[in-house]
């Protein structure tokens, strides 16, 4: 609400209007001891920062900052030519596995071929969805390298790590994946599977043999 002012002053019973800080000062923010501010400067984090302070978020060591800067990352065009090395360092190395999963998605949004060998490598990250993301952006990188363990993670204990795998095995047009998918598809005797793993298995099969099996 904005504010009537006399002779400079707010008329009583409107709120004062908040100044937006600089993304200067949001970083600053960001890096305060107290929690209060450093929150106040989340909120604000809703404003893309530039390439060089995205890429300084990274290294905050708030999970929420680092996630901002790798959302704002995945969103950037010219991305390639400087994210995906520390997108791909969080992927490998942070502890939280929130972190991960983001970074893998990001690096499946952004589609560089480099980032193919480190999302294999979180397949079998030992949170589920980090596994989910990391097979949903193998789809996206085009990875038919990938297309072995993903056929291995349609077995996964988790559901969505399935679907997810199934999913981008679709997306693969992956051959060799029919067999494993076909059971899926068809629910094959003494087979549970959960009604989004079939049908995600269903849409991979069309993908792959053009049909409705």
């Amino acid at each position: 609400m904005r504010v009537k002012r006399i002779k400079g002053k707010p008329v009583p019973g409107f709120l004062p209007k908040i100044r937006k800080p600089s993304q200067e000062e949001i970083l600053e923010m960001l890096k305060n001891q107290n929690e209060v501010i450093r929150q106040r400067g989340i909120y604000f984090l809703r404003r893309k920062p530039s390439q060089a302070k995205a890429l300084e978020m990274l290294k905050n060591p708030d999970e929420v900052i680092r996630q901002r800067g790798i959302y704002f990352l995945g969103m950037m065009k010219s991305a390639k030519a400087f994210a995906v090395d520390p997108l791909i360092k969080l992927l490998r190395t942070d502890p939280e596995g929130y972190i991960r999963w983001c970074a893998a998605d990001a690096l499946g949004k952004i589609g560089d071929k480099r980032a193919i060998k480190p999302v294999i490598e979180a397949l079998s990250d030992p949170y589920w969805v980090v596994r989910a993301h990391a097979a949903e952006a193998l789809g996206k990188l085009d990875a038919k390298e990938a297309i072995p363990e993903l056929t291995i993670l349609v077995n996964d204990a988790r559901w969505p790590v399935q679907e997810a795998a199934a999913n981008a095995l679709g997306d693969l047009r992956a051959k060799e994946a029919v067999p494993t998918l076909q059971k899926f598809a068809s629910r094959a005797k003494g087979l549970f599977v959960y009604p989004p793993v079939e049908d995600a298995a269903k849409r991979a099969l069309k993908k792959i043999l053009g049909t409705r099996k």
